[in-house]
């Protein structure tokens, strides 16, 4: 079974290196292609288990001019940069709410692509859905978790809208959402066939701006935001018998 999973996985970043869309760079791009490999990110090299009850989903990968620095040993073994405030609070966050550690988890980007300018830089609309359609969705039906966590409110938006393009929405009352807090309380729910479906849960971005922003006010709005989440999976009962521990 891995290796059926690893062959999707495969032909799906052979796809991504092939059709990089304009205005964009591919990953390939930088230092010779030593950043990039078989996986649709190279967030899945830290977060690639092919069996994983959690898949995480985040916005886009890096940016033009963070790759554009010398050449960075982490991102080229592990997929990520583990000093950064985005890799350390959710390993934190992962430890705390479901007792796992991130390479437990599968892990993607929702743009596989590389944006220009900073790494906060935004990307449209448009384009996150294109490739949610592409690479996200097929992603989810190939590793099929019990649960995935979409980071940010455009991680969410898009995974949504194209869910229901696809459709594999069935509640017609589903919609796009304005503000993260409502994304955060309304989890969805994608039938891709009779045999397999997942819930989306929305959560703020991981990094230190978007924990900052969501706490803004002195409100540890992110503890409650996950502990709702936990208690939505044990409700459901998506990990079986065995509730999600602390």
């Amino acid at each position: 079974m891995h290796m059926v999973k690893m062959q999707q996985l495969s032909e799906l970043a052979k796809r991504r290196r092939e059709n990089t869309p304009k205005g964009f760079k591919s990953i390939s791009d930088y230092y010779n292609g030593a950043y990039d490999c078989d996986f649709v990110s190279p967030y899945s090299k830290s977060a690639g288990n092919l069996d994983a009850k959690v898949m995480v989903v985040l916005q886009d990968w890096c940016s033009d001019d963070y790759l554009s620095q010398p050449f960075n040993h982490n991102l080229e073994k592990q997929g990520l940069e583990p000093s950064l405030p985005t890799s350390r609070n959710l390993e934190k966050r992962l430890n705390e709410y479901f007792s796992i550690s991130l390479d437990e988890t599968y892990g993607t980007n929702l743009f596989p692509f590389v944006k220009q300018g900073k790494m906060t830089s935004r990307l449209p609309i448009t384009e996150l859905k294109k490739t949610a359609e592409t690479y996200t969705l097929p992603e989810i039906y190939i590793i099929q978790p019990k649960c995935v966590i979409a980071f940010g409110l455009s991680t969410y938006n898009a995974l949504l809208a194209a869910s229901i393009d696809e459709g594999y929405i069935k509640d017609n009352d589903i919609k796009s959402v304005k503000n993260l807090n409502d994304a955060i309380n309304q989890p969805i729910n994608i039938v891709f066939n009779a045999e397999y479906n997942v819930w989306i849960f929305a959560q703020s971005h991981s990094g230190g701006l978007g924990t900052a922003s969501r706490n803004r006010g002195g409100v540890d709005r992110v503890r409650q935001d996950w502990s709702t989440m936990k208690s939505y999976i044990n409700d459901l009962n998506l990990f079986g018998n065995k509730p999600v521990d602390k």
